[in-house]
């Protein structure tokens, strides 16, 4: 698994490029609750998407919110990068059908 590393340019500022993962997951037409567990080594998830979609952390299923108001649980929607460990669960919904990608890094 790579590691998560950010490249500097010429001038020694940060480029915000980072290596291409070796270990990630895809996901196609998200429209029910599907689970992905982080593998050994994960440190990190980056999450990409074509269209909305929501992540739970807590290994309870994702749900598409019907209202408006202040929830407990933990769930987002389209998150960029998260910290993790292995063995972390994922649980990702979309409302309509959506590829999904997750680079994991070391």
């Amino acid at each position: 698994m790579q590691s998560l590393r950010i490249h500097s340019g010429s001038n020694g500022t940060s480029t915000n490029a980072i290596t291409p993962a070796d270990t990630f997951y895809e996901i196609s037409g998200a429209t029910t609750n599907q689970q992905l567990i982080a593998p050994a080594e994960a440190k990190f998830a980056i999450f990409s998407a074509n269209g909305d979609f929501y992540v739970r952390y807590d290994g309870s299923a994702a749900v598409i919110p019907t209202s408006s108001s202040w929830t407990t649980g933990n769930q987002e929607l389209n998150p960029s990068i998260r910290s993790c460990v292995a063995g972390d669960t994922f649980d990702v919904i979309a409302p309509a059908a959506t590829k999904i990608t997750v680079a994991f890094y070391a």
